[in-house]
Order: C-alpha cells, then structure tokens, then sequence
C-alpha cells in the first residue's frame, strides 16, 4: 500500500522515527549478491499504534501523481519491507 502526501502533516501520529529521517536511512537489499538493486528508505516509523510503516520523500510530475521512477521505488519499498509506505511530495515541506 502507498500513501501520497502533500505537505508535511504529522504523520507519524504519535509514533516514533525507527531509522532514517535524519539517522541512517533503512536499507532493502536485493536478492541478488551486494548491494546492486537495494532500495534505500528516507525513514521507517511506527504509528502511536506500533504499525510499521516506511516513508519516503518523493518527486512528482505537473500532475501532482508520483513520477514513474519514485512510483516504481516505492513499490520496491513497500515489497521489501512488507510494510506500508508514506509518499511526502519534496515540494510541499
């Protein structure tokens, strides 16, 4: 599941910052050998409800719809992490 945003609500709803948003982002590897094909997210968080979720500050085309590139990411993402992810337009914080 993902979830586009415009501006920078709270999102975190109570919750806490796990990794990344501003500490070292989560990594995703690949299944593949190294680090060739990992996702990395801007952050993971927990709701004041302890749900996992990850977030990720994305570009977006004219449209306001994320850009194929960040769609295909977050998708990877979500895979990964089999977690939910926050799509933060860049533009809007």
């Amino acid at each position: 599941m993902i979830w586009l945003r415009y501006g920078c609500p709270d999102i975190f709803n109570g919750g806490n910052v796990t990794a990344g948003l501003g500490g070292k982002e989560a990594h995703f590897p690949s299944s593949g050998a190294g680090n060739k094909g990992g996702r990395y997210s801007d952050g993971s968080a927990t709701d004041a409800n302890g749900n996992a979720f990850q977030v990720q500050t994305v570009d977006t085309n004219a449209s306001g719809s994320l850009t194929a590139r960040e769609a295909n990411a977050a998708a990877d993402i979500a895979s990964r992490s089999k977690q939910p992810v926050v799509c933060v337009a860049k533009t809007s914080c």
